[in-house]
């Protein structure tokens, strides 16, 4: 959502699924404003970020400010500690550090999972929101084991 100030979303709602094998669980919150009859295409892609979540075991968190700063760290440390060995230019080593850490978010967050050129559920949802004049944002994501 962009803008200088955030609307408040008022409305919303959970969709929640089970995996085949009833060992996985996912439940997204939507939050949104406006009418409910607009909706319908942003039920269907909430739906279809939970069956991504329950078909990829990496995906466990909802953004990049979900994952919490100790798993970034230990991520970042463990990609630095490759990239030295392979580069001694300082400015290339960043470069490299930060284009894998971008790699690592879209592997484990869903809302930069890659689902096509250059399309993740980040921009799906952007663009769900200009074509049918809502605002609408994925506000949690649960992932359980049962």
């Amino acid at each position: 959502m962009s803008g200088k100030q955030k609307k408040k979303l008022t409305k919303g709602f959970f969709v929640a699924a089970v995996s085949s094998d009833e060992c996985k669980t996912c439940t997204l919150e939507v939050r949104c404003a406006g009418e409910s009859q607009k909706i319908d295409e942003l039920r269907s892609l909430a739906e279809e970020a939970c069956q991504l979540v329950l078909n990829e075991p990496d995906i466990l968190y909802l953004d990049r400010k979900s994952v919490p700063w100790e798993e970034v760290r230990e991520q970042e440390r463990s990609i630095v500690a490759e990239v030295a060995s392979q580069f001694s230019d300082y400015n290339k080593r960043e470069e490299q550090v930060q284009a894998a850490m971008s790699r690592w978010y879209g592997r484990v967050c869903l809302m930069e999972r890659n689902l096509g050129e250059y399309v993740n559920f980040g921009l799906r949802l952007d663009r769900l929101n200009k074509e049918k004049s809502i605002e609408a944002e994925f506000a949690s994501l649960f992932v359980g084991r049962i």
